[in-house]
């Protein structure tokens, strides 16, 4: 089970990679943002779901749903973040806008 979550995890991190376009990033950062929670929150609940079937002890599924949610950040996959249904964007040298 283990090995199938580890498929998932690249695949969709992949995914999330490959839903932004960075030759033109507004034109899907709310998609982009969107994507990356949802399947932040599938593996979570993958992570969950091993622990319970006894394949992840609770500190190493604790440890792996901090890198799902580090690896997952909208601000580390496309630059941009949705606070009250506004998306913000960050530029490297400029901050949040």
């Amino acid at each position: 089970m283990v090995e199938k979550y580890n498929h998932f995890f690249d695949l969709y991190l992949r995914v999330c990679k490959d839903a932004y376009d960075p030759e033109k990033p507004y034109d899907n950062l709310d998609k982009c943002i969107r994507l990356c929670k949802n399947l932040r929150e599938q593996l979570i609940g993958m992570v969950d779901l091993i622990a319970e079937m006894g394949e992840f002890t609770r500190e190493a599924a604790d440890k792996e749903i901090e890198r799902i949610v580090e690896k997952f950040s909208s601000i580390a996959i496309c630059h941009a973040y949705v606070t009250e249904g506004e998306v913000m964007v960050f530029r490297e040298k400029e901050g949040f806008k």
